[in-house]
């Protein structure tokens, strides 16, 4: 019998193995809540708006919307790590108070806080409605339904298979539409609007998380306290990355090989900029207050010389070529450092609010945005005088910025009207111009897969695909959390770092991390 019971499991294991990808079954998971603590968000959720966390109830706890906002705003929280595209998505939600509005909705194929779809019952309206939400601007509903609440819990199911949308009341399917704004795959998560106070729980989602071009393979602890983490730098020789632990005022050394915080050099208050120069095995360092660079030793890291350049040092770029270094600061104005005897060269002026800059190899030319012009300066190095100017408009706020040196292509993060622009380097002409999320602070390109990273503080990782000099492509966004927005591309070993802030409304989050994405063809 035992035999006979072995080989028919056995049969149904090959038979299973042998369907399509499609038809195996999706994992399914469920959050209940019981075991987060009351008062704070929960454990694995991030605050996108609103005001969010655990309450108990008469059945154990929920997590809860306890903002009064009398405006048409919306609240979110999304459920960090989840990156799924096909969803079978329900949860319970309890209208508790609201007199602009009641009730609450589900979140997924989220892009980020305002980015996103929505399927939302309204207790007060009695009705039921599925939305798309585009840079924070709800649509037209697709389809409206009635639907009569009761008292107690209801159950709001969604599924979405392709463009195909089907919502459900309490096991009643009442909405069946299709759309394609949002072809990804997203995070999932709750939402409400105004002030309806609301509850949910048992958020249970069955999906496939779509395949990655990024995989995150490490998370490595900093220590420090709630704040910021800036700019990033790598001594490859040594695998040793460096990280701007601003909220700590310290120069964060990471050792990759071992995974883990090497060592805290103190005293670097509000740093900012990191730059390390191979050839001189020298790490530069410009810190925010008092705008002092700082050069160290690239082994054990003791100081060498400190200069005060003025208020709010930021970017530092080392050039090999001309061994100068270049510092940003008190945000008008670009430091010139000989490297070697630290001696200051005429800075170069520039206007208010200048963003992040980059150095040609192959010519002595920099590219630095000036964010408040909406412009990319190009500035000759050998003369340090500013030659030319490309605007950026209709997008604005340039703040990040990467070369394509072989292909004479300047990739432009904005901020404003969140786009990624693509120039021609001799001449400024756009070339392209794609959206990508908000609150970009770093670009990277890779050569040799053709891939752009551009990392964003709303949570996110944009990747765009150059398919040749003029036409480029967006591949799935790497959902993040909100606040890690500084990265670094190492494109000997293939991965990016992106730097991971600890931040109050993660109260899971107990130290400042740097996650490791392998890239992936």
């Amino acid at each position: 019998m035992r035999s006979g019971m072995m080989l028919i499991l056995a049969i149904l294991a090959i038979l299973a193995a042998s369907l399509p990808a499609d038809a195996q079954l999706a994992e399914k998971k469920t959050w209940s809540f019981d075991g987060d603590p009351t008062g704070l968000i929960a454990r694995g959720f991030i605050k996108g708006s609103g005001e969010w966390k655990i309450v108990a109830t008469e059945e154990g706890k929920a997590l809860a919307q306890l903002a009064e906002s009398p405006n048409s705003e919306f609240n979110v929280a999304l459920v960090d790590g989840t990156n799924l595209k096909d969803v079978d998505l329900s949860v319970r939600i309890k209208a508790v108070a609201g007199e602009n509005d009641q009730g609450g909705g589900l979140v997924w194929r989220a892009r980020d806080a305002k980015n996103y779809y929505v399927a939302r019952f309204n207790h007060k309206e009695d009705n039921f409605r599925v939305y798309k939400v585009v840079d924070g601007v709800r649509s037209s509903p697709f389809q409206n339904a009635d639907v009569k609440h009761h008292d107690g819990w209801t159950v709001v199911r969604v599924t979405m298979k392709g463009d195909h949308i089907e919502g459900f009341i309490d096991g009643k399917k009442s909405l069946d539409v299709t759309d394609s704004t949002f072809p990804e795959s997203g995070k999932i998560g709750v939402w409400s609007k105004s002030d309806a106070r609301s509850q949910f729980d048992d958020l249970t989602v069955t999906g496939d998380s779509a395949p990655s071009p990024l995989e995150r393979v490490q998370t490595i602890a900093l220590k420090g306290p709630v704040g910021g983490l800036d700019h990033l730098a790598i001594d490859s020789r040594r695998g040793r990355l460096f990280v701007a632990n601003t909220s700590n005022n310290s120069l964060d050394v990471v050792d990759l090989k071992a995974g883990k915080l090497l060592k805290q050099v103190p005293g670097q208050a509000r740093i900012r900029g990191i730059a390390y120069a191979t050839d001189l095995d020298r790490v530069f360092v410009g810190n925010g207050s008092g705008g002092v660079f700082n050069a160290f030793d690239g082994q054990e890291y003791g100081l060498l010389k400190s200069l005060p350049l003025g208020d709010d040092a930021d970017n530092v770029r080392y050039n090999p070529a001309n061994r100068r270094i270049y510092v940003a600061h008190a945000d008008e104005e670009l430091a010139v450092i000989e490297a070697e005897s630290y001696a200051t060269r005429r800075p170069i002026s520039l206007p208010k609010d200048v963003g992040g800059f980059q150095l040609e190899s192959r010519r002595p030319r920099m590219y630095l945005n000036a964010k408040s012009v909406g412009q990319v300066f190009v500035i000759d190095l050998e003369t340090d005088k500013i030659i030319d100017r490309y605007p950026v408009a209709p997008a604005g706020m340039n703040a990040a910025l990467a070369i394509d040196e072989p292909n004479r292509r300047l990739f432009v993060g904005c901020r404003l009207d969140p786009s990624l622009v693509v120039m021609n380097s001799d001449t400024g002409k756009v070339m392209a111009r794609l959206p990508i999320p908000g609150d970009v602070d770093d670009v990277s390109f890779d050569p040799r897969i053709r891939r752009i990273y551009l990392s964003c503080g709303d949570g996110a990782i944009a990747l765009i695909r150059q398919k040749d000099a003029d036409h480029y492509e967006p591949l799935p966004t790497i959902p993040t959390v909100r606040g890690a927005r500084t990265s670094l591309f190492d494109a000997e070993t293939g991965q990016l770092f992106l730097a991971v802030p600890r931040r109050a409304d993660r109260p899971d989050q107990e130290n400042p991390e740097v996650w490791v994405y392998r890239v992936k063809p």
